[in-house]
């Protein structure tokens, strides 16, 4: 999400630059109309100031200049990062522009022209300070007339683009942070990539709490993909697919497949009730496709999760019966899934767009689907609600209809009533989704905040060989290692 974000950001930031050089190389072809014929006004055409009038806050003082007089401001300068004047003389062009910029608010204050006039003076402005510039340029020696053009078209380009950044309105002083957090953004779109690249690469905090859980049990290996192990979706599956031939899995272990929540998330009652209610060796990777919230997931990019998980789902499959078929003619490993929240949405979506893939799949765990009220629980997997849970309650369907609780087949669920004492179109949607933000601020065993009562889940979706009796226990999180 992040890299395409970032590469939104570079091309746009490239097209700007490239149309601001090109741009700015107009005056020196000479193809930039005189004042006195051009259709652009320019910002004393917009705004004449009759002796006396002081709305500039100052005079403009004048000079010769290319064998007439031209105005500037006495006390203008460039812009720039350091604080020495500007090089090759380039003061005067920028003193002249800072007047022409004087003159545009002034313009704009009093709704002097139209707004296309304004901005066309603008315009105007920015391409005469860069044939000013390059005017100072050509008095320079040749070696140093070549290093003053450099630097003058840059200006140039910097300059349009500014005015595009503003959309060519009005020019308002800036301070020089927020300039600098300007120039700070264009670095990063344009050359960011590299550095957004080795921060991607970083060990997040859900794959250290995921890996270094402190579980009384051996024989566990666990697996954690996440976002930095590859750009693409292609990439992550082909090092999860990787890792489960490096540890071994599939031979005589169940292994547990965990799609995440939206930043990556990995529940530790759901690793530790797993992992004391399966039997034998166990092997569990978790599937990390976003670092954004659930909430920025669902509307920045909705498809993401249950692409991963459908990609995920066919990819460990294949890869346990492509092994089971060389290595296990006896029979094939159990594997399980497990997802919370947008994680277990993003596998009942998969299962039901794929049904033949349920059948590949020896159970699973799906726990508060966003807007599984009505939701009826994939073959195999066991779908764990709470009554409170807004995430559960919270589905479009409100808008237009009541909802109810939906009781899976086959289980001693019963009728949930509704939060609700009356529904009423779009009102009770509203309600629900102001709930959200608090739904996970409940204790344990309510709301959106699920524990100790995912062992009788796991109890029920582990194939019959696998389950054993479990004891409570609480996950502690421990520093160290990664096992």
């Amino acid at each position: 999400m992040l890299h395409s974000i970032l590469r939104l950001l570079r091309s746009a930031a490239l097209a700007l630059l490239l149309v601001a050089l090109l741009v700015s190389l107009l005056p020196l072809r000479g193809v930039l109309p005189d004042s006195g014929v051009s259709p652009w006004p320019t910002p004393a055409q917009l705004t004449p100031l009759p002796p006396g009038d002081d709305a500039l806050g100052y005079r403009p003082a004048v000079r010769a200049h290319a064998g007439g007089i031209e105005a500037y401001r006495a006390d203008g300068s460039c812009s720039t990062p350091w604080p020495a004047p500007a090089p090759f003389g380039l003061e005067s062009a920028c003193q002249v522009h800072d007047l022409a910029y004087d003159r545009l608010r002034v313009a704009h204050q009093r709704d002097a022209g139209t707004r296309v006039e304004r901005m066309a003076a603008r315009l105007r402005a920015d391409l005469v300070f860069t044939r000013r510039s390059h005017e100072q340029c050509a008095a320079q020696r040749p070696l140093a007339r070549i290093a003053c053009s450099g630097v003058a078209q840059v200006f140039g380009a910097v300059v349009l683009l500014n005015s595009a950044r503003q959309g060519f309105g009005a020019a308002p002083p800036e301070s020089p942070v927020r300039l600098g957090l300007w120039g700070l953004a264009l670095l990063i779109a344009l050359g960011g990539a590299p550095a957004l690249r080795r921060w991607n690469s970083a060990v997040g905090k859900h794959e250290r709490e995921f890996l270094g859980l402190a579980l009384p049990r051996a024989q566990l290996t666990r697996i954690y993909v996440g976002v930095r192990h590859g750009w693409s979706r292609r990439a992550r599956l082909t090092h999860l697919v990787t890792e489960l031939d490096r540890t071994g899995a599939f031979r005589g272990q169940t292994v547990c497949l965990v799609i995440t929540t939206g930043s990556g998330w990995v529940n530790p009652y759901a690793l530790s009730t797993l992992a004391q209610t399966a039997s034998g060796p166990l092997t569990v990777v978790a599937l990390q496709y976003s670092r954004l919230p659930s909430w920025a997931v669902l509307l920045l990019r909705p498809r993401l999760a249950t692409r991963t998980a459908s990609a995920a789902l066919h990819a460990v499959a294949d890869y346990r019966d492509g092994l089971t078929q060389r290595r296990a003619p006896t029979g094939a490993a159990p594997l399980v899934v497990h997802g919370e929240s947008l994680g277990a949405g993003a596998i009942a979506t998969a299962l039901a767009r794929t049904p033949t893939l349920a059948r590949r799949l020896d159970g699973g765990v799906l726990v508060s689907p966003p807007g599984s009220v009505e939701l009826a629980p994939p073959a195999g997997m066991v779908l764990v609600r709470h009554a409170d849970d807004a995430v559960v309650w919270c589905t479009p369907a409100l808008l237009w209809r009541a909802v109810r609780w939906r009781v899976a087949a086959g289980t001693d669920d019963v009728q949930v009533p509704p939060p609700w004492r009356r529904w009423w179109p779009v009102t009770t949607f509203l309600t629900v989704l102001r709930a959200l933000p608090a739904a996970g601020d409940h204790p344990f065993g309510h709301g959106h905040r699920y524990g100790e009562e995912l062992s009788d889940a796991w109890a029920r979706a582990l194939p019959p060989s696998a389950p054993a009796p479990p004891d409570h226990f609480s996950p502690e999180l421990r520093t160290g290692a990664a096992q």
